[in-house]
């Protein structure tokens, strides 16, 4: 802390907005311990298919209840890495009864574990994650094992706060706080685009438009993620910018002050 700084509040994500990615790993665990345990849960399939064994079968199954959250979380969060992961997964037994080291039933046992692993994993991600608000800016630190990042937010340099409460928020009061700054930290874009193409006499041509809005986005370092009663939070934040940029006014007026007792002193 500065010199003469004041804390106002400390705070981290609230577990529920880390909820969907719990499920996510959730779900990997007991689908997958379920399918070892029996995987004659999937025989009403097996009599529909007569040419192929139900072993078989149940593979298919579980390879199509796995990658379809896998995908959906790859695409809700715009990256690809969610996808690669759970290919990884379902394809784990594979490459090991390829190798001669066992069969597929090897990727039921690393989705069972790896379920595991995940959800202590996102609870860690979560608790990394700590926000401190002072009377001069907002300390947004992240402390892993494998990393410590840390972003300093004077109170001066910040445009406006931004409050969003998603679906669960509403339900469990927590939301997110957006810190819009000058560089454009805090915002993403979407873009539309509009396409048309002509045929005539074999030449094909096309004129395209695309439309971009500005949209409060940012990955959890940058901005006050999934953080417990935002609306609370965001009116200390708003004050505490309001004083802070009258806070120079004042300096100046008492500089002023100053210099005038001392002309008058003269």
């Amino acid at each position: 802390m500065m010199n003469k700084e004041s804390k106002i509040l400390e705070t981290r994500p609230h577990p529920a907005s880390f909820l969907w990615s719990y499920l996510l790993w959730i779900y990997l665990f007991i689908v997958s311990i379920v399918t070892y345990l029996d995987p004659s849960v999937y025989s009403p399939l097996c009599g529909r298919i007569s040419f192929v064994s139900c072993s078989h079968i149940a593979f298919a199954s579980w390879i199509v209840l796995v990658i379809v959250p896998f995908l959906v979380k790859a695409y809700k969060d715009v990256s690809i890495g969610y996808l690669l992961l759970g290919i990884l997964i379902i394809a784990f037994g594979p490459i090991l009864q390829v190798l001669g080291y066992g069969g597929w039933e090897y990727s039921y046992i690393a989705g069972i574990v790896l379920g595991l692993i995940g959800v202590a994993a996102i609870e860690a991600h979560r608790r990394a994650h700590h926000y401190t608000i002072t009377d001069r800016r907002v300390i947004i630190e992240y402390n892993s094992f494998y990393k410590k990042r840390r972003r300093d937010l004077v109170y001066e340099r910040v445009q406006e706060f931004i409050v969003e409460k998603p679906l669960l928020g509403r339900i469990f009061n927590f939301g997110h706080i957006f810190p819009i700054t000058a560089s454009g930290i805090g915002t993403g874009s979407d873009a539309i685009t509009v396409g048309g193409g002509v045929d005539a006499k074999g030449v094909i041509g096309g004129v395209a438009s695309t439309r971009t809005v500005e949209m409060p986005r940012a990955k959890s370092f940058y901005i006050l993620y999934g953080i417990p009663d935002p609306e609370s939070v965001y009116d200390k934040l708003v004050n505490l910018q309001s004083m802070s940029q009258s806070a120079p006014y004042l300096r100046e007026l008492v500089t002023d002050m100053k210099k005038l007792v001392e002309d008058k002193e003269k």
